[in-house]
């Protein structure tokens, strides 16, 4: 008991004695005890984002692709307007069994990456489409109707490409396709309709519906899966709108903010834009 008490007399004298240096020296382990526990906070918060927005997400904890690719894989990024080569795992049946027999691996889920492109019709060439099929079924009635509305989006064409050569470098190709338009303009034209409806169409979407400001294409890269087990394995998935692709059977499932800005018509899209 009595060297205890004297330890700690002995501890107090020192502390007196260089009270301005322990003081330095203890302000120091405090500081360098909370940096890292901060830091060690921040590092345990960084990790778990990463997992529920990388990992939990799209990329799981392990990804295996082939030795044959000339590309190295990326998710996220790669090339630019086109695919990375990371090659081809085949058959994949085989490679699934082997890679899901490691202990440790929960589930495999099969994925490829790859780059499309999707065609969206104009309204004159959706027109021209409905009209062709309302002549294969001798509709006369809904012939008429889309010839009248052919006509009104003919006149809309030629509108567009007199604003278009105000501004155009390209005087002489979009005079060309007034002239196009202009000739299908001709009453004669149009009295002629029922006598060869199909070269009459074979005019319209070759001369005109080509000049036609509307009408898009998208590009987008996609990534292929077995829905089932990614819905599965992926708790991160969220379906908003719309169904699930029913299994065995091929479908795509856009991002909402990539369905609103590219997908949904252009009316539409604005009409929803100002509304908000």
């Amino acid at each position: 008991m009595k060297q205890i008490l004297l330890v700690l007399r002995l501890a107090v004298l020192s502390l007196k004695t260089h009270l301005r240096r322990s003081a330095f020296v203890g302000a120091i382990l405090t500081l360098g005890t909370g940096l890292v526990m901060i830091g060690l906070a921040l590092l345990s918060s960084v990790e778990s984002s990463m997992k529920a927005s990388i990992t939990q997400s799209l990329a799981g904890d392990l990804q295996v692709y082939s030795s044959k690719g000339r590309d190295r894989l990326a998710l996220f990024g790669g090339s630019f307007m086109g695919i990375d080569d990371i090659g081809r795992v085949d058959p994949i049946d085989e490679a699934m069994d082997l890679v899901g027999a490691v202990k440790g691996v929960k589930r495999v889920v099969p994925m490829g990456i790859d780059f499309a492109t999707i065609s969206q019709p104009g309204e004159l060439e959706s027109v021209l489409s409905k009209l062709r099929a309302a002549v294969y079924d001798e509709d006369r009635a809904e012939m008429q109707r889309l010839v009248e509305r052919a006509q009104e989006l003919v006149n809309v064409v030629e509108q567009e490409l007199h604003r278009r050569l105000e501004i155009t470098s390209a005087t002489e190709r979009t005079e060309e396709a007034i002239r196009d338009v202009a000739a299908v303009q001709r009453p004669e034209f149009w009295a002629g309709f029922a006598d060869d409806p199909l070269g009459a169409l074979e005019v319209l979407d070759t001369k005109v519906a080509i000049h036609s400001l509307e009408g898009n294409i998208i590009y987008f890269r996609y990534v292929g899966t077995d829905i089932e087990p990614f819905v599965a394995e992926f708790d991160r998935f969220e379906l908003i709108e719309g169904e699930l692709i029913p299994p065995n059977t091929r479908g795509l499932l856009f991002n909402r903010k990539f369905y609103e800005d590219e997908i949904k018509h252009p009316v539409a899209r604005d009409w929803t834009g100002s509304r908000g």
